[in-house]
């Protein structure tokens, strides 16, 4: 009876454990394999790793690429959300009521205005903007000539750029130099490259002068027209309202007493004999 009972306990104690000797064999001929996979990573990584490190720069070049050509194709809007497409495609609808343009020209003064938010910052619904309130204070024709408008817009972003990203004070100061020096748009082109020129005056003045730009627009609006008629140059304008910016009169204050002194100026019959000469 006791050999019995052995023999049993012996037979339920070998059929207990020989799943876990065969869970133990496995275990062991896992680790085997883990080990010879590992000295072959280990051997593959130390082998390969510039390859790799190549490789990885590579995607990060291409995911680079992806992403700004993603930029330049489905346009800024969609990196803005929902609300930045709407304000966008709003800002265009906008532009073509004003200007009457439609269709092909009005979706190229729109990527445009993509490419410009992308390489200036900012977003393209406000370069549309800026845009649509240029023609206003200029022309709505120009809007018939894209590549004039880009020109202009492109030089009006690089003039926000200097006024803290003020794209409404940037449009705003550069229609003022346009319309109060009487700029020709029958050329759109050459008067965009007028622009340029003159906007490039304005940041000069305001780097070594004491007024900002917006100061400048502002006594522009004052006296450019008078500034123009007595034959005094953009840049000369400018000068002179930096120079009475550093004593006080800034703004439309400095402006007003620019066309004050060249409207006397202008007033020959009233001088002295002396200052007429003196003039001369």
């Amino acid at each position: 009876m006791a050999n019995q009972e052995t023999n049993w306990i012996l037979k339920l104690i070998d059929e207990i454990t020989a799943p876990a000797k065969e869970v133990t064999a496995s275990v062991k001929s896992m680790e085997l394999a883990v080990e010879s996979v590992d000295k072959e990573v280990i051997k593959l990584g130390n082998d390969s790793e510039k390859a790799f490190k190549k490789s990885n720069d590579s995607l990060k070049v291409l995911a680079y690429q992806a992403g700004a050509e993603a930029i330049n194709n489905l346009g800024q809007p969609l990196l803005d959300g929902a609300q930045g497409a709407y304000a966008y495609d709003a800002s265009l609808k906008e532009l073509s009521a004003i200007t009457g343009v439609v269709g092909a020209d009005l979706d190229l003064i729109g990527s445009n205005a993509r490419k410009s938010a992308v390489d200036l910052g900012g977003n393209a619904a406000d370069s549309v903007k800026s845009y649509t309130l240029l023609l206003s204070k200029l022309a709505p024709e120009i809007a018939e000539n894209p590549k004039a408008l880009d020109m202009m817009g492109t030089s009006i972003g690089l003039l926000g750029e200097t006024m803290k990203g003020d794209l409404v004070g940037a449009t705003n100061a550069a229609s003022s130099a346009m319309n109060q020096f009487g700029v020709d748009l029958t050329d759109p082109v050459a008067a965009a490259e007028t622009m340029d020129v003159m906007l490039n005056q304005m940041v000069s003045s305001a780097k070594v002068g004491s007024q900002e730009v917006d100061q400048v627009a502002a006594a522009l609006d004052q006296s450019g027209a008078k500034a123009k008629a007595a034959n005094v140059s953009f840049a000369e304008t400018n000068a002179a309202l930096q120079v009475l910016g550093k004593y006080g009169k800034e703004g439309a204050e400095g402006g007003v007493a620019l066309r004050n002194v060249l409207s006397i100026l202008g007033k020959e019959e009233f001088l002295p004999k002396e200052v007429r000469e003196q003039l001369q």
